[in-house]
């Protein structure tokens, strides 16, 4: 493969680095404490090359003895600082994995809250020992040397760091709460919607061409034209976190008649997995278009919300279902979850899902595996409707937010998915363990939803 064609890959490559290193709690403490180091240099010089910086300041007379008593008390109690910090990091995340879903541990890690305080507990830390190995007492052979405006800084850094201790255990105690666990979730996936359904509709948008014609034409090349049909295999393991489809689309241009990608962006798949098929006139090109393929389609250990909206849906549900087993018993809080899921789907129900199937110029053909709004809503409620079976007052919540959603659209294929669960709940209710009276109430508001759609 030639240099041109990685640099057409590098983007995404980098993107997806990029991602992780800004979720992970390691990026924002390293690069604060590199500006600690930087900082550490320039005010050391300051004080060497401009003695008179100083004078002005309060610590100006003070000796070289009180300047490393300073330092070293700031360090040293700033290493207290950071173990107590990391231990109510540690704590809380046990907490969130143990009450809400382990899946929601890297909302946690990616806060930039959190992110900011511990690196600049360990960027003052680090100051303070590189201005502190600096101070010099006055003797026969050498200049004393007290750097006060150096010193100083690190008194300001300390102070605040003080001040970030109080912000941190506020926003701990805080983001252990279920409103702010969901919201932390939804400032995640709202981008992601804005990105893959940035338009809104008013009627429904035909498939043009129709994903089953495309399908089914996939489907009779596999068995007329086997020798022009090649194969791309999954290299490593892991969830496919995204897809490049415009890089896709460009190698259709080049030379690929018909793409098909079977894998949907959030699915794992293991090595060797046929993650892509496609048909090319050119033999000498399928390398070339083996290894563009496979470089369009970022693998990863564990699945993000990048192009995938599922995942966050499903955190909420998981937040729902673990609220109401027999463990916890915390019907609010599934309440509450319900509330945030049908936020988003209130947004995805009158947007423009773009067609899985692709016509380029010329003739050329690609189809991508994307979930429709079906899938969203079974998503959403088909687990939590199983886990509240047995509790009345979600059962009909569920019922009341179905029922506003279903009045946020008109659209007969965005109301139909809806209308089954709906069905379903009805069907649970006279298998249920409720009054007479709870089960004829709930098929009563059931029965008058079924009306209000059919209007």
């Amino acid at each position: 493969m030639g240099g041109d064609l990685n640099l057409r890959h590098i983007y995404p490559r980098v993107s997806a680095l990029w991602s992780r290193a800004r979720d992970g709690l390691w990026f924002v403490p390293a690069v604060l404490v590199t500006l600690a180091v930087v900082l550490s240099v320039v005010f050391l010089y300051l004080d060497r090359t401009i003695p008179t910086i100083g004078t002005w300041l309060w610590f100006s007379d003070a000796k070289a003895t009180a300047a490393r008593e300073i330092l070293s008390v700031t360090a040293g109690s700033l290493i207290t600082v950071i173990s107590v910090a990391f231990s109510v990091t540690i704590i809380a995340l046990q907490q969130s994995a143990t009450q809400y879903s382990p899946r929601i541990l890297r909302n946690f890690t990616r806060d930039r809250g959190n992110q900011i305080v511990l690196g600049t507990y360990i960027a003052t830390f680090a100051y303070s020992i590189l201005v502190l190995r600096e101070v010099r007492d006055s003797g026969d052979s050498v200049d004393g040397f007290v750097p006060a405006l150096s010193v100083t800084m690190a008194m300001v850094f300390a102070m605040v760091s003080l001040g970030l201790l109080i912000y941190f255990i506020h926003h701990i105690a805080q983001s252990l709460q279920v409103p702010f666990v969901l919201q932390s979730i939804r400032d995640e996936l709202d981008p992601q919607m804005e990105s893959l359904y940035p338009s809104a509709v008013g009627e429904p948008q035909p498939l043009s061409p129709s994903a089953g014609e495309t399908v089914q034409r996939l489907r009779l090349n596999l068995i007329e034209k086997k020798t022009l049909l090649y194969e791309v295999r999954a290299k490593s393991e892991g969830y496919l976190n995204s897809v490049d489809e415009e890089q896709l689309e460009k190698l259709c241009r080049r030379g690929i008649s018909l793409l098909w990608i079977p894998v949907q962006v959030g699915t794992y798949v293991f090595r060797q997995q046929v993650i892509a098929r496609f048909l090319c006139d050119d033999k000498k090109k399928i390398t070339e278009f083996d290894e563009s393929i496979g470089f369009a389609m970022i693998f990863s250990p564990r699945r993000s919300m990048q192009q995938d909206i599922l995942f966050g849906i499903e955190q909420m549900v998981e937040i729902g279902v673990k609220a109401l087993s027999p463990g916890i018993n915390d019907p609010t809080t599934a309440k509450q979850s319900l509330n945030a899921i049908v936020g988003v789907l209130g947004l995805l129900i009158r947007r423009d899902f773009p067609s899985p199937a692709r016509r380029l110029k010329g003739g050329n053909e690609a189809l991508f595996a994307r979930p429709v709004f079906s899938n969203y809503v079974d998503t959403a409620f088909s687990q939590l409707r199983w886990a509240a079976r047995s509790d009345y007052s979600v059962t009909t919540h569920i019922l009341d937010v179905i029922a506003s959603l279903g009045e946020m659209t008109s659209q007969a294929e965005r109301v139909e998915p809806l209308r089954v669960q709906v069905h379903a709940i009805e069907v649970a209710a006279e298998k249920s363990e409720w009054s007479q009276g709870e089960v004829a109430e709930l098929k009563r508001r059931a029965a008058q939803i079924m009306r209000e759609w059919a209007q």
